[in-house]
């Protein structure tokens, strides 16, 4: 059995329906969620919408069993939970409580979140004691509780999972089309190693809300489909199932839009505090979309994941991970990566097929940077997709007598000090390239040149709300990222 205790006041939330509808989708019909209807929030009353009549409504045309009772009636508690035993639906009580129940001088105050004042206290514990004789119970002083056995939420797994190289990953996978013209999106090396990670282990389990077919897990659930889990469109439950599915010992890999993935910040944040095992996976990130337009394209969250990459977690692992990966060999490893490290990681990946930039058989530390060029006027350090457009903008610089060191950026938390040094050694100067907003690539350089004092960075984010265009490289010059405007800021660098 799993109990929820929910007020009902809380009970306006989103996610609180968003979880019980996937709650009766699944038939999970061993959970409990019990409504404490008080009738108080915590600045005044519920609304009438929050009313134990319209939440006991609203459970039953879900489809739940519902039970009304006095929440203050402990035989009628109890053989309300027996009820789960005999229906073979998830069951929604509804009690009818009083806040301050018990204690006769605050009932019809607002205690929430108020402690009893000290020269209070004595008078409150008296007539509690007051209502337990009342009651007939008796007084039971020492808490007796024996938890279930604790499953082993941080154990090492270093080695566990070892993936066979790309080619034979994605022959498997039936995209041995993609591999032989050397090109492939990085969403679809992600659905790929997916696959190849859901052959190693039962363990890997993968969420998904109705995406699928874009982000790639789709791959997965065609290969296991009794460990993928279709959430719909409600992102915010659905981080919260995968981190329930971590609590047991699973490693799940929860993939939406980057930008979808956004409504469930709060869910995130928790999700930290807790140290789930938990590897999110945003597809569509960029504004390399280019006709789906801003309302699809995640460009915020390069700066909150990476704030999460430099808090450590307490065992030795940022709080978060952040990968970004730029070519399919980069994003099918770092999913590898993902599933050996333990804790909460982010992978971000792309909707337009890219060629490789690497070798099958590179590897990737978490030192997160490899140099693609070297040069003697410039470093040009990018991440992700933008690393194309990058190499591109070296290419032509080199052409005009402008040599470049190139670096890619892979990992956050970066080990950044070889990119300073061979900044240095090239001028002094580094040009960041990047597609979203600021307080992602260029603010993690950034402050590590701040602390050297010695290494001059400059960053070119997007200067502007993009739009949806015909092409990724319409959006790229509109933003103020595209590949001339990195040779023209870089030809002013150096003068």
């Amino acid at each position: 059995r799993v109990y929820a205790l929910i007020g009902d006041g809380e009970s306006r939330e989103g996610q609180i329906w968003e979880a019980v509808d996937f709650i009766t989708d699944h038939k999970l019909n061993s959970i409990c969620a019990l409504f404490s209807c008080n009738e108080h929030g915590q600045a005044g009353p519920v609304s009438r919408q929050q009313s134990a009549e319209i939440i006991a409504r609203k459970l039953t045309a879900y489809g739940w069993e519902l039970v009304e009772i006095d929440g203050h009636d402990p035989k009628a508690v109890s053989d309300a939970f027996d009820r789960l035993d005999s229906s073979n639906k998830p069951l929604g009580i509804v009690a009818r409580t009083v806040k301050g129940w018990g204690v006769p001088s605050i009932v019809g105050d607002n205690w929430h979140g108020k402690p009893i004042p000290a020269d209070r206290l004595n008078d409150v514990c008296k007539e509690l004691d007051e209502t337990r004789a009342k009651l007939g119970a008796q007084a039971d002083t020492e808490l007796r509780i024996t938890p279930p056995a604790a499953v082993d939420q941080h154990g090492t797994r270093d080695g566990e999972f070892r993936l066979p190289l790309l080619e034979e990953a994605m022959e498997k996978a039936g995209q041995s089309g993609a591999f032989e013209k050397k090109a492939l999106a990085t969403r679809g090396a992600f659905g790929v190693a997916l696959v190849a990670l859901g052959s190693l282990s039962d363990r890997i389990v993968s969420l998904d809300a109705d995406v699928s077919n874009s982000t790639y897990a789709n791959m997965f659930q065609k290969a296991y489909p009794d460990r993928f889990v279709e959430c719909k469109i409600a992102e915010q439950n659905m981080i919260s199932a995968g981190v329930g599915m971590a609590a047991a010992g699973k490693i799940p890999f929860i993939s939406s839009f980057g930008k979808f993935l956004q409504r469930g910040v709060d869910q995130i944040d928790l999700a930290s505090i807790s140290r789930a095992n938990i590897k999110l996976v945003g597809s569509h990130t960029g504004v390399s979309l280019a006709a789906d337009g801003p309302s699809q394209m995640a460009i915020s969250d390069m700066a909150y994941f990476r704030s999460m990459s430099r808090v450590d977690a307490g065992h030795g692992e940022p709080a978060c991970r952040l990968f970004h990966p730029c070519d399919a060999v980069s994003a099918y490893k770092l999913c590898e990566q993902m599933a050996n490290l333990d804790g909460m990681c982010y992978l971000r990946t792309h909707r337009p097929v890219a060629p490789f930039v690497y070798g099958l058989d590179e590897s990737f530390s978490l030192d997160g940077f490899k140099q693609l060029r070297e040069g003697t006027r410039i470093t040009l350090v990018s991440s992700g997709y933008m690393v194309h457009n990058t190499l591109e903008a070296a290419k032509r610089l080199g052409e005009k007598g402008v040599s470049c060191n190139v670096f890619d950026v892979y990992a956050f938390p970066l080990k950044a000090d070889a990119i300073l040094d061979a900044a240095v050694r090239s001028g002094g100067a580094v040009l960041t390239v990047e597609d979203n907003y600021l307080g992602g690539l260029h603010s993690e350089i950034a402050e590590a040149a701040a602390l050297r004092g010695d290494v001059r960075v400059v960053g070119m984010t997007l200067t502007r709300i993009p739009k949806s265009a015909r092409s990724a490289d319409e959006v790229f010059d509109y933003a103020g990222v595209g590949v001339q405007a990195v040779i023209d800021r870089a030809m002013e660098l150096v003068g």
